[in-house]
């Protein structure tokens, strides 16, 4: 009988494991192990190495250990077959179910990614002040950047370039732009005496709001050199509930019980439903960083990183119409980094327009109509490096001393006119 049990518990568990795999990798080989221990049981019994009648009897025999066998069979046997039936019922469409990325939407059919992000993107996990960051897994370290580790220290003769932005500075899992500036600069470093380290701090999601945040939380530990800025695509993206301002994750804990029940679909199906006939709309339906806060945190930038002895660029987002995203979203897109140069000028920060620079260029430098194809990534690492040269902001080549212009010094802006 007992034997029976185990093989039953067993089963359950292989059926209940599995899509935990993300959250637990070693899930995933929850059904070959299980296989193997009901396996291991039947040769104990059919071999006779094990009694297992005295066991059952000395085991049932407390009325508390039958109570706790029965509430655990109970608990598998109710949750397995709610799975079973939701898979099967979402599977033929009889019923549907919660997906974020389909259902946080308003009725003019704009996501919210916040909930995806927080909740449900592998890549990345909740965090209290960011809402979300990179799990320090490939392609990310542990830091939370893409590439190798930063030293515990700053070398001497180390000149350190971060890349905030969003999903067009993360870019791919290798080969984004700012790797390939690590390429350009590599030629002109010399062990020992000059040496450039370019960190990708860009997240896929992130608006400059969340991006401001991180860098004063990093900026203390790391010391950078030069700061590249690149925000203005997610801040202009439609927000349910509130603005980024003013929006909350979840209490860290609920977070983690969501990560798991989102990997079952009877969960799914219930919040799905009940979502839809007991949640009202949130009243507040605009852009995640108004027009205003967006500025705001991009002086946030140039603040904090003339507070660490860094310089900073200020680069415009760039995009290509592609017959996907609606005309108004690019014309807020554009609309901001109007707005970004007029800045620039009127404080006398640097300022790359590569929007500008990209619009002159051939659309196959794209990939989709705000990401760099492979060719576009080098481009855009070698319209930077000009652009950094021409405003005195890194070593030029052969340099092995050089010093960083003070502050209030001559600034150039990509387009401007000389004599």
């Amino acid at each position: 009988m007992l034997l029976l049990v185990l093989c039953l518990i067993l089963a359950l568990l292989g059926a209940l494991l599995p899509p935990l795999a993300g959250a637990f990798p070693v899930a995933a080989h929850a059904p070959a192990v299980i296989v193997m221990a009901i396996a291991a049981l039947l040769a104990t019994r059919i071999l006779g190495l094990v009694r297992w009648d005295a066991v059952s009897a000395r085991f049932l025999r407390s009325p508390r250990r039958r109570g706790a066998l029965g509430a655990l069979l109970a608990a598998l046997l109710l949750f397995g077959a709610l799975e079973a039936c939701a898979r099967a019922l979402t599977a033929a469409g009889i019923l549907d179910y919660y997906r974020p990325i389909v259902t946080v939407r308003p009725p003019d059919d704009r996501p919210d990614w916040r909930a995806y992000h927080i909740l449900t993107d592998e890549r990345f996990e909740a965090d209290p002040v960011l809402f979300w960051r990179a799990v320090p897994r490939y392609p990310y370290n542990a830091q939370g950047f893409k590439g190798p580790e930063l030293p515990a220290a700053k070398g001497p003769r180390e000149f350190r370039i971060f890349c905030y932005g969003d999903s067009n500075t993360d870019g791919p899992d290798r080969g984004g732009w700012p790797e390939r500036l690590q390429e350009i600069l590599d030629r002109r470093s010399v062990r020992g005496l000059l040496e450039f380290r370019v960190v990708n701090a860009g997240l896929t999601g992130y608006s400059s709001w969340q991006g401001l945040r991180r860098f004063r939380r990093e900026s203390p530990s790391y010391a950078p050199d030069l700061v590249l800025v690149s925000f203005g695509w997610n801040d202009h993206a439609g927000a349910l509930g509130a603005p980024d301002k003013a929006f909350r994750s979840e209490n860290p804990l609920v977070n983690a019980l969501h990560g798991v029940l989102f990997r079952y679909r009877f969960y799914l199906v219930m919040k799905h439903y009940a979502g839809r006939h007991l949640l009202r709309r949130p009243p507040y339906d605009g852009p995640r960083v108004s027009p205003e806060d967006y500025l705001a945190n991009m002086a946030g930038f140039l603040e904090t990183a003339r507070r660490h002895g860094a310089a900073a660029v200020l680069l415009t987002r760039p995009a290509v119409p592609d017959g996907i995203m609606r005309p108004d979203f690019l014309a807020r897109v554009e609309a901001g980094n109007e707005a970004l140069i007029a800045f620039g000028a009127k404080e006398g920060a640097h300022v790359l327009d590569v929007a500008g620079a990209f619009r002159a260029l051939p659309p196959s430098l794209f990939a989709d109509e705000c990401h760099f194809s492979p060719d576009g990534q080098w481009r855009m690492a070698e319209l930077l490096c000009a652009f950094l040269d021409l405003n005195g902001l890194v070593p030029p080549a052969g340099a092995l001393l050089w010093r960083r212009p003070p502050p209030g010094g001559e600034k150039r802006y990509a387009g401007e006119k000389r004599d």
